[in-house]
């Protein structure tokens, strides 16, 4: 993504289409690449292990904001949290402040349950929490969403080109369902409630016997 001057970056660095003075010595221009794609295991709450992907798109995060793979992998999920496939933690560096980026998140098993992120849902919050991503799309095995370098969703909630975001599938909480036993006492409840008004309601029957 462009070219510097140095091949660790840290010199002047050009885009595509910019100008380039030629000094009186001869000068080499490194190519910088930028990682967009990121593939690894998953870490389950019970079962094996598959592998993740993961991508991103950004229009205006310059031509060197890319993953940051030390601060980028699948990982379990947060203590007490019910996410079956575990939960995806990404860097992104070296983009333009107050950047947006599209990213989507591909799992081993479809996505059942609700897609969250997992942070700091606001700027003063001083523990995580589960919250909504921006512009979620779901599709099988697949979420896509918007994540806004300072802005909910970035956990440092600062515009400083660098943005981390975790995130996963909150499996749904299942409602209790009445045993066979609490059903068949419910149910006995009912029929002898009935016969009880029934038996109220029943007019008196009277026989008049003939005298000889």
């Amino acid at each position: 993504s462009g070219w510097n001057t140095a091949a660790d970056g840290s010199g002047s660095g050009y885009a595509a289409g910019d100008s380039f003075t030629m000094p009186g010595a001869d000068t080499t221009l490194y190519a910088q690449w930028v990682v967009t794609d990121f593939a690894g295991p998953t870490v389950p709450s019970t079962g094996a292990s598959g592998t993740g992907t993961f991508n991103f798109t950004t229009s205006d995060g310059g031509p060197g904001c890319g993953l940051d793979l030390a601060e980028t992998a699948f990982v379990a999920a947060p203590p007490g949290q019910n996410m079956p496939q575990g939960m995806f933690k990404f860097r992104l560096t070296g983009c333009t402040p107050g950047f947006t980026a599209r990213v989507t998140v591909t799992w081993p098993q479809p996505i059942a349950g609700r897609y969250v992120k997992w942070g700091k849902a606001s700027a003063g919050a001083t523990q995580s929490s589960a919250f909504a991503p921006a512009n979620l799309s779901v599709s099988g095995r697949s979420a896509s969403f918007d994540v806004t370098d300072g802005a909910q969703g970035d956990d440092d909630w600062t515009s400083d080109g660098t943005l981390t975001d975790p995130s996963g599938t909150l499996a749904e909480e299942l409602q209790g369902v009445p045993t066979l036993g609490e059903l068949a006492l419910a149910l006995l409840a009912l029929v002898a409630g009935g016969l009880g008004v029934r038996g109220l309601r029943r007019p008196a029957v009277h026989a008049d016997r003939a005298c000889s």
